[in-house]
């Protein structure tokens, strides 16, 4: 299929703010009808990893408090990719997957990426799948995570249906795996 022409026109990005993590750009654009709008973008400086758990019919949930939004919720291992500290997004998803669940992936594969909200960030979100982990000797991180547990599929969609589950890092692979 041939490349569509692009109805939005960008130009002139100015950087409101950054830091080590994401910037804010101010981004004028100009539409089909000749009319511009600004948009606040942000931008973020590394890709997300996340790890669907999941051992036959059960999935390991991490359960956390997110201080940004002042909840609680159930969630899958996640972080960000840091090409200072990792080789490859697949170093990151074992490396979250042990830091906040003790557990070690026996396989690791590549199951899907997404952008949370295109809208108005270019996040995104690389997700891998850990088949029959193998429990380490080592700990979960206390200061990410409250409590890590097994959850029959069942009780992984009654979280969804209930709210207990809201982050989109975790609500759209779990989806994705349960269908």
């Amino acid at each position: 299929m041939d490349e569509l022409e692009k109805p939005q026109k960008l130009f002139n990005i100015e950087t409101l703010t950054e830091n080590n993590w994401f910037s804010v750009l101010k981004q004028p654009v100009i539409f089909p009808d000749g009319s511009t709008k600004p948009y606040y973008i942000v931008n973020f400086s590394s890709t997300g990893v996340g790890v669907v758990v999941r051992d036959k019919e059960r999935y390991l949930l991490v359960y956390q408090y997110r201080f940004i939004v002042d909840t609680y919720s159930w969630g899958i291992p996640s972080g960000d990719f840091d090409d200072q500290v990792d080789d490859s997004l697949e170093d990151t998803a074992r490396r979250e997957l042990k830091e906040e669940t003790g557990y070690e992936a026996t396989s690791l594969k590549h199951l899907m990426y997404f952008y949370p909200s295109c809208g108005s960030t270019n996040q995104r979100y690389e997700i891998f799948i850990a088949e029959n982990p193998n429990l380490t000797k080592g700990d979960f991180d206390k200061n990410e995570v409250i409590n890590i547990k097994w959850f029959h599929r069942n009780e992984v969609l009654n979280l969804v249906l209930n709210n207990q589950i809201v982050d989109a890092m975790a609500l759209a692979p779990l989806l994705f795996t349960l269908i």
